[in-house]
């Protein structure tokens, strides 16, 4: 079977592009959070800028496929390099927050989130904070760690295959 994801937080579905624009933001705050963490940081040093839309290239035929983007910056006007630190690690920090491991120190904040079995969408032990209450409604650890493992790996396709369901994010 040939499976594809439609993640596109600007579908005129509305149902599609609420759930995708919930995936995008708990993404953004999750790597957001993990930069913070790992640097030492308040995460309010990092900025969600925007969730931009996003052309992706035509595949098997398929055309004007659009999805989106996510834009992070340095709250200091010059930059503090946090952002430049994420774009130049990347694969560290979306391993950090998809597979992390428990034995690790510099991974139990993301390991923390995974096995977090008291809090079914996010809380203020990881996503959620005062300064983004107005996401609170979208924010779901689940939709940011499925959003980023599809990013990582284009074998996963999120619970429409059964390997996909040996994944924290669709058994806890």
């Amino acid at each position: 079977l040939d499976f594809g994801l439609d993640i596109n937080p600007f579908s005129k579905d509305v149902f599609k592009s609420a759930s995708s624009k919930g995936a995008f933001y708990s993404a953004a705050f999750l790597l957001q959070r993990t930069l913070a963490h790992d640097l030492d940081v308040d995460p309010e040093e990092i900025e969600i800028a925007a969730i931009e839309s996003y052309n992706l290239p035509e595949k098997e035929g398929v055309k004007n496929r659009s999805s989106a983007s996510i834009v992070l910056t340095d709250e200091l006007p010059n930059g503090s390099g946090f952002v430049q630190q994420l774009y130049e690690e990347f694969d560290k920090y979306l391993n950090l927050c998809i597979n992390p491991e428990p034995e690790m120190p510099e991974h139990i904040y993301n390991y923390s989130i995974i096995t977090n079995q008291e809090s079914f969408d996010a809380g203020y032990a990881d996503l959620k904070n005062y300064r983004n209450m107005n996401f609170h409604p979208l924010l779901d650890w689940r939709l940011a760690v499925g959003l980023l493992r599809v990013l990582s790996d284009p074998n996963y396709f999120s619970g429409l295959k059964e390997s996909d369901y040996k994944h924290p994010e669709l058994t806890n």
